[in-house]
């Protein structure tokens, strides 16, 4: 069974979780074959390691803080921003 994804100008909720966030999972919310947009729970303290996806990518913050390191630069991202 396909996992449902968001279709062609179908809403996709990005607000804060808030209380739930302790409980959510890592989502696929919309995949394409030009893009595939994923909801990254990271709790505090939690690290990724190191791995490369082809094309470019955008990274949002949406709660808390994410340090990011990329190839050649880094930096911290706080609630509302992006790169």
């Amino acid at each position: 069974m396909a996992i449902p994804h968001a279709q062609p100008i179908e809403p996709v909720s990005v607000f804060p979780l808030g209380e739930r966030l302790a409980t959510a999972q890592t989502t696929t919310l919309v995949k394409t074959d030009a893009l595939e947009l994923i909801r990254l729970v990271l709790p505090a303290g939690k690290k990724i390691d190191q791995h490369e996806v082809p094309g470019e990518i955008t990274l949002q913050c949406l709660e808390g803080k994410v340090h990011f390191r990329g190839e050649t630069s880094e930096c911290e991202l706080t609630a509302g921003q992006l790169i």
